[in-house]
């Protein structure tokens, strides 16, 4: 079993938050004391089992254009946790900017939080375990915004 996952970007500051977008539901937050809310475990796994975790850098973009970027059928919901955490969860942040799309926007922002989940093919190459984004999600917290324009 080989660890294939991208190194981790030391070019990525700890200090720097991740905004992670997740489809807004009756059941993908939880309320917590003090008003705030964080996401299900759910919410944060990925569509594909054998993909990483799909963020953006709050350095380069407002939870605003997370939510709405890509023209995907929302409403979203923003989670956002820091690098350094998701780094002390053992995730790899590596950076993944996507081009210019269909909605002509490129997102520089993007970047990819790889877990320790064996593929299909039995390697390493950055899926995330449940328990990986059910650890996530208990450090993360859903940004309060305006509604969706």
């Amino acid at each position: 079993m080989a660890d294939q996952r991208p190194a981790d970007d030391g070019t990525i500051q700890d200090e720097d938050r991740l905004y992670i977008r997740f489809r807004a539901t009756d059941d993908s937050v939880v309320p917590l004391p003090g008003g705030v809310s964080r996401p299900m475990t759910g919410a944060l796994l990925p569509r594909r089992k054998d993909e990483p975790i799909s963020a953006d850098l709050a350095s380069l973009c407002t939870p605003g254009e997370t939510r709405d970027r890509g023209g995907a059928a929302g409403p979203f919901h923003v989670a956002i946790v820091t690098v350094a955490t998701a780094r002390a969860l053992g995730f790899r942040v590596t950076r993944d900017p996507i081009p210019a799309g269909q909605d002509g926007a490129p997102n520089l922002a993007h970047v990819l939080l790889h877990g320790t989940r064996l593929a299909l093919d039995g390697n390493m190459k950055g899926a995330v375990k449940r328990p990986e984004a059910e650890r996530l999600a208990r450090e993360s917290r859903v940004a309060d915004l305006p509604p969706a324009p």
